[in-house]
């Protein structure tokens, strides 16, 4: 069995194959490709356990994989320290991949985002967790393996305690949701009962799936991870495969850096990009001026003019339109 950094650069070559595939598979070679691909892959890692525990079928009829690595760090996060716990990229164990890229480092650090909600019909992506997210995860995580419950549960807590909950980003978001649509498709009263009694309905996720620091520091987006090399492949080969398990979900990117890099993924086929509801202001209570515009809670002309009234409008009609289309089929 390979270790971890090859078995990561073995499924980054699958999604290559895999994104080929899907372009393949409008002609008749698709037949022929997709088992050489698959078998390559197999032949790089062997197909281990976790991935092949979260395959499920897409558009060729065949499993997507995904990595499932909370098995592999379920020993080490047992005997995390309170410390360790809440400082996760000072622990080498939990350390995934280093890049250097201009001069500063960048460093994906495990922590247990691996579980998928499959039967969700929304997905909210945000940008990385961050270091109170990994910490929140890593606490959840190891609470449940120490009391003796399964991998899968400790993956399924660990998300549900880690997941995008906070104030006033919740409630700006439900509000955003609720303006263009969101919670009519999915036949709810209001998208705040995805937090709630309808918590099946939604996948919480993020653009770089794992913790990513810059200099030991919460990465905010740059070095950019559509044109940065090695971000580039952490999106690819975790996030891609991620939402391919998704199937029909409409994606709901946070924030312009995380748009792109959603777009970038429906170029290479793993998302329909007419289920990407681009466009929402960024959520953060930073935000709130273009929130207010963008919800009609603040007319245009006592905007700052670093508020981009027009492109704020059209935004908006644009996302009532896509939701609408969406409802109709």
């Amino acid at each position: 069995m390979l270790d971890l950094n090859d078995r990561v650069g073995a499924h980054y070559i699958f999604t290559k194959m895999f994104s080929v595939a899907r372009i393949l598979s409008r002609g008749d070679r698709a037949t022929f490709f997709w088992p050489n691909a698959l078998m390559t892959f197999s032949m790089f890692c062997h197909v281990c356990a976790p991935c092949h525990e979260q395959s499920n079928s897409n558009a060729l009829g065949l499993p997507p994989l995904t990595p499932h690595l909370l098995a592999q760090y379920a020993a080490a996060v047992s005997k995390l320290t309170s410390q360790d716990i809440d400082n996760p990229i000072s622990v080498p164990a939990l350390l995934m991949e280093r890049a250097h890229i201009n001069g500063r480092c960048v460093d994906m650090m495990y922590a247990p985002f691996d579980h998928v909600n499959a039967h969700a019909k929304v997905v909210i992506v945000g940008m990385t967790p961050g270091k109170f997210q990994a910490a929140n995860a890593l606490r959840s995580a190891q609470q449940t393996l120490r009391q003796g419950k399964s991998i899968e549960q400790a993956a399924a807590d660990a998300k549900v305690h880690a997941s995008f909950s906070g104030e006033p980003m919740r409630g700006n978001l439900v509000r955003m949701l609720d303006a263009i649509g969101v919670a009519k498709l999915l036949g709810i009263g209001s998208t705040a009962r995805l937090w709630g009694d309808q918590s099946a309905l939604v996948h919480f996720t993020s653009a770089l799936r794992y913790p990513v620091f810059v200099d030991g520091q919460n990465w905010s987006g740059q070095p950019n991870m559509v044109r940065s090399a090695p971000l580039r492949k952490w999106l690819e080969a975790y996030t891609a495969t991620e939402l391919q398990l998704l199937g029909d979900a409409v994606i709901v990117p946070l924030g312009p850096k995380v748009a792109e890099a959603m777009r970038h993924l429906a170029k290479l086929g793993f998302v329909d990009e007419a289920r990407i509801l681009d466009g929402l202001p960024h959520p953060s209570g930073a935000n709130a001026e273009r929130i207010a515009y963008f919800l009609g809670d603040k007319a245009a002309e006592r905007c700052s003019p670093k508020t981009n009234t027009k492109l704020l409008d059209d935004a908006r009609h644009s996302l009532c339109q896509r939701v609408a289309q969406l409802q109709r089929h």
